[in-house]
């Protein structure tokens, strides 16, 4: 489904691509995870064919994204990050409808698929109404149900769930499902970690411009740290009682992050030297977080 060969993007000075490999050749949901500037948006937009690489290759259902970028537009649909209405006195019926019109559909089945997508991202209530008057969430909906009204083959994603509530993020999911039913694919970035756990099948790490990890959600954690279970989370401490044991750690504010095989050793280091720490369980977004200040 996905393939990049030493894939690369530069913006002048700043590397927001550094020759990536990957392979992925099964249907399903594949997340891009990673914190603000790891380059997910700009692997999307290369992967729509909206910008082009320094160098390397990018394959996506086997055609170069480059060379192949008329065929493959015609089946892929693109939600990116930054999408903001166009016109404020169209409706959210308006813009799917023209939205199917500009991708090839004939009237009757745009009005159909348009009818179609306004009931399953539950728009019917307001799909007369002018989108300046919906709330910022509900108009996020109507860009969702744009992007997905189309028969694509894969769905490219940009932070899809980003400004919606729950109800409306299990909508989402629930579509996602119901389209790999169909054997089609998704493409998604998302900073939102749980929701991405619970419903990828497959997951990247970006970190800079690399690819730090890839793995299936129940085995990325294990990837990357092993058999480690627990981390130790401490507050404004001084942590040199623990400089004699082997430990990683990662400081984002007043809090520091320690992952290590040794976590009962090190509590008990900490305890003895009347140091509060907090054990949590090692979880998905701890990837992200040691691979960006690691």
């Amino acid at each position: 489904m996905l393939e990049l060969v030493k894939l690369r993007k530069e913006f002048n000075e700043v590397k927001a691509l550094n020759g990536i490999d990957f392979r992925y050749d099964k249907r399903g949901v594949l997340t891009v995870i990673g914190q603000n500037g790891a380059g997910k948006t700009t692997l999307l937009r290369i992967l729509s064919c909206q910008l082009l690489p320094t160098d390397g290759r990018a394959y996506l259902l086997g055609m170069d994204v480059v060379k192949d970028y008329e065929k493959l537009r015609n089946v892929i649909s693109m939600l990116p990050q930054d999408i903001r209405p166009f016109s404020y006195t169209l409706t959210p019926r308006d813009y799917i409808f023209s939205y199917l019109l500009m991708r090839g559909y004939s009237m009757g089945d745009a009005r159909r698929r348009t009818s179609i997508m306004l009931d399953e991202m539950e728009l019917r209530e307001v799909a007369d109404t002018q989108i300046i008057r919906l709330s910022g969430g509900t108009a996020k909906r109507v860009f969702v149900a744009m992007a997905l009204s189309v028969d694509a083959d894969v769905y490219l994603l940009d932070e899809p769930t980003a400004g919606l509530d729950a109800r409306s993020k299990h909508i989402f999911w629930e579509m996602m499902r119901k389209i790999v039913s169909e054997g089609k694919s998704a493409i998604v970035a998302s900073h939102f970690l749980e929701e991405t756990s619970k419903n990828s099948d497959y997951i990247m790490v970006l970190r800079k411009g690399s690819l730090m990890a890839h793995n299936t959600p129940e085995k990325l954690v294990e990837s990357v740290f092993g058999g480690m279970k627990r981390k130790i989370i401490v507050r404004n401490a001084d942590l040199s009682c623990i400089s004699d044991i082997e430990h990683r750690k990662c400081v984002i504010g007043d809090s520091c992050y320690i992952y290590s095989d040794k976590i009962d050793y090190i509590l008990d280091r900490l305890v003895s030297n009347n140091i509060s720490a907090e054990v949590c369980p090692i979880e998905l977004e701890d990837v992200v977080i040691v691979g960006e200040f690691s």
